[in-house]
């Protein structure tokens, strides 16, 4: 006997929501999105025009198809039709793929995600899914849409603009030797496009004139002032077909760089970073972004991208824009040391109420026994605050001498105590002790802020609960990165431009919360134990 079957019977009921599971990811998709005010979408309606799709219609669709691991825009148009949950989730609508791409970039869907985050987390805290006393702080490289061969390097072009300003200055020297120039021009200041326009016209003067004297010219000064156009022609055809062109390619690959040491001419907004996945094993850098997350729970909070490479240069606008779209900072904020530097320790301890829960570079290497046993290092010389000088292992005096400062290349100055050994001339651990040429004396730069910043954060990883908070690090903000790329496949960018791979970014971290959210849903199955 066979189960009854029959395709052209009707069968009830109709509404699909009843086909879909209590605890599917679609109804908490459904439900989360639901929760952004309709203030903000009330100003994007306009009564001209077709009507269009429902923003949050469209959020939910692509929403849940990220949380699938589709990101391709056919496939979630096709998905619509198809899909009992994305069916559902439509209202049975079917928008196009070109629809849904266009709805993926622009910033009202930008603005729409950013909502769902801040409502996500009210709601996390009036469920107590996070306590909101603290965040953890950690990122990623995450490759760019972009060829890995469009480079554009900083150096490169400052070298290659220099020996063009070096052709130009020959050129305009030439020309003031022989032409009568208006122009003034500090030797100082490099050649700018509006002057090389400036060049240009005086050599079309030069030759139109050189052409009105040729008609009344016999034929030796004709050959002469023919040898003449030539020259100025060639010159003028120089300066047309490759000065001017490179000079306003150099100028856009400055404005295009920022702070930055490189961009792809794929993505522009791309910066080249050394990646964690290194097939090649040769190091090679490859056009990314910098991925920043603030997590609880394994909740993402926050999403922020960034062209900086290095994590310590990204924590403190990420914590801006996170107290900008939260509306403050918790307690605690907890990284790893790739975030304790200097300015980060010091605008958290002055310009904020939280503490931060992060070593800094050397502090695992502190705790080994070599660096322990190692007299030879200033931080086990012994100290005489009284009279301000260090004791070195040969019982010598390390006398202060001056003070001094250090100004990195983005601007942050830190002011130093230089001291200075009384005489290492005849001292037996001269070698094990410093590399300084002979007949100098070994200096020690000292920085008493730092110091004091490394106290406090030594204080803050040996303390009872602070260090309880430090441990959950790992198990609360790596997953993340785990979960979105090897279960979502977030690992590398499909779109281009620094907004767009935002909200791709916060689509896939968004979609990860949803998986999360109806896992915990779920109701827990009873382990059975056999009985022997």
């Amino acid at each position: 006997m066979y189960i009854n079957y029959n395709m052209d019977q009707l069968i009830l009921p109709m509404d699909l929501e009843t086909m879909i599971p209590e605890n599917h990811v679609s109804r908490t998709i459904h439900q989360q999105v639901e929760e952004i005010p309709e203030v903000t979408i009330q100003n994007w309606q306009t009564a001209e025009g077709r009507p269009s799709y429902h923003p949050k219609m469209m959020l939910k669709v692509i929403l849940y198809e990220y949380s699938q691991g589709v990101t391709s825009g056919r496939k979630i148009a096709a998905m619509t039709q198809e899909n009992i949950p994305m069916m559902w989730l439509a209202g049975q609508q079917a928008p196009s793929y070109r629809t849904i791409n266009r709805a993926r970039i622009s910033p009202h869907f930008d603005t729409l995600l950013k909502n769902m985050f801040i409502s996500f987390h009210t709601f996390a805290l009036k469920q107590q899914l996070i306590s909101g006393e603290k965040i953890y702080v950690d990122g990623t490289k995450i490759e760019a849409n972009a060829n890995k061969y469009s480079f554009v390097w900083r150096k490169s072009s400052e070298r290659f603009h220099a020996s063009l300003q070096e052709k130009i200055g020959t050129l305009y020297e030439d020309m003031k030797r022989q032409v009568a120039l208006d122009m003034e021009k500090d030797e100082k200041e490099d050649f700018s496009i509006v002057q090389l326009e400036q060049l240009d016209q005086v050599l079309s003067e030069t030759i139109e004139a050189i052409d009105t004297s040729l008609c009344e010219a016999d034929s030796v000064e004709q050959k002469a002032l023919k040898q003449e156009k030539r020259m100025w022609t060639k010159q003028q055809k120089q300066l047309q077909r490759d000065y001017l062109p490179r000079l306003q390619k150099y100028q856009t690959h400055f404005q295009q760089f920022g702070d930055r040491n490189s961009f792809s001419k794929t993505d522009r907004d791309a910066t080249f970073m050394r990646m964690k996945e290194d097939h090649m094993r040769n190091g090679q850098l490859k056009a990314g972004y910098n991925v920043q997350i603030a997590t609880e729970n394994q909740f993402t909070l926050h999403c922020a991208i960034f062209q900086r490479p290095t994590d310590t240069r990204c924590f403190l606008p990420f914590l801006s824009s996170y107290e900008k779209q939260i509306g403050g900072l918790p307690d605690y904020i907890v990284a790893d040391a790739g975030y304790g530097g200097e300015e980060n320790y010091k605008y958290l301890l002055e310009e904020t109420d939280s503490l931060p829960i992060m070593p800094y570079t050397m502090y695992r290497k502190e705790q080994k026994r070599s660096y322990k046993k190692d007299l030879m290092h200033r931080d086990h010389w012994e100290y005489r605050a009284a009279d301000d000088f260090f004791i070195c292992p040969n019982q010598r005096k390390v006398h202060f001498q001056r003070y001094a400062y250090r100004t990195d290349r983005y601007g942050y100055v830190r002011d130093f105590k230089v001291y200075e050994c009384e005489d290492c001339s005849d001292c037996p651990l001269r070698a094990a002790c410093t590399t300084a040429k002979s007949g100098k004396n070994r200096k020690i730069y000292y920085n008493p802020v730092w110091e004091e910043l490394k106290n406090r954060a030594r204080r803050s990883l040996t303390s009872e609960i602070t260090s309880a908070i430090y441990r959950q690090r790992k198990i609360d903000v790596e997953p993340v990165f785990g979960h979105v790329k090897a279960l979502l496949g977030f690992t590398r960018f499909r779109l281009r431009g620094l907004p767009k791979v935002a909200t791709e970014a916060n689509l896939y971290f968004m979609a990860n919360n949803m998986r999360k959210l109806a896992r915990l849903a779920c109701p827990k199955k009873k382990k059975y134990v056999s009985k022997i």
